[in-house]
């Protein structure tokens, strides 16, 4: 999610970013990962997430025949 934003040019902040690099079974505990984005910037932000969320997974060189 991050990298995608961030791609848009959208500044994004993850709170517990490195907490969650050294120990990722935390996530449950601290309710989550948390991503960040300037209010201004939310509607687009939610935008551009659920459009990379609906699109269909790129193919990797394997699956092809």
């Amino acid at each position: 999610m991050k990298s995608v934003l961030e791609s848009e040019g959208i500044d994004v902040q993850v709170p517990d970013e490195h907490t969650l690099g050294i120990q990722p079974m935390y996530a449950a505990a601290i309710g989550g990962v948390r991503v960040m984005v300037p209010s201004s910037e939310a509607a687009r932000a939610k935008e551009l997430l659920e459009s990379v969320m609906a699109s269909p997974p790129a193919e990797s060189p394997e699956d092809e025949p």
